[in-house]
């Protein structure tokens, strides 16, 4: 079963994202700051933390692996780059964003090269 993270997930489209990759089978941790609560249910893990605080963000991810991280919370560069320097610590990095309706992925690992695929 692939293992996904998504970065927010308590309104709006994160919601709307969470629910459905449960609808599809994925086992889901998602990440937010905890001020809300999930009305989501299927989910495997609400993981509560200041992403802003890159310590936190790597004590909160410290034994996890995904296959997917999805980002819809990010506000500013620096919420990217916090995420973006654990990739060494999870395994794998992608960075979904949604552009002219279709979605677009970009892979890296610590052994390979960015490449552009979809989800």
């Amino acid at each position: 079963m692939k293992q996904v993270l998504v970065m927010g997930g308590t309104e709006f489209v994160g919601k709307a994202f969470l629910q459905q990759l449960i609808n599809l089978g994925y086992s889901v941790d998602f990440l937010t700051t905890g001020r809300r609560r999930s009305t989501i249910s299927g989910y495997t893990t609400h993981i509560k933390c200041n992403r802003k605080k890159r310590s936190d963000l790597t004590a909160a991810l410290k034994h996890k692996q995904y296959h997917y991280i999805v980002d819809i919370s990010a506000y500013d560069k620096e919420d990217v780059d916090n995420l973006y320097t654990l990739r060494m610590c999870l395994g794998r990095f992608s960075l979904h964003s949604r552009i002219v309706m279709q979605f677009v992925k970009v892979t890296t690992s610590p052994t390979e090269k960015p490449s552009l695929g979809s989800l």
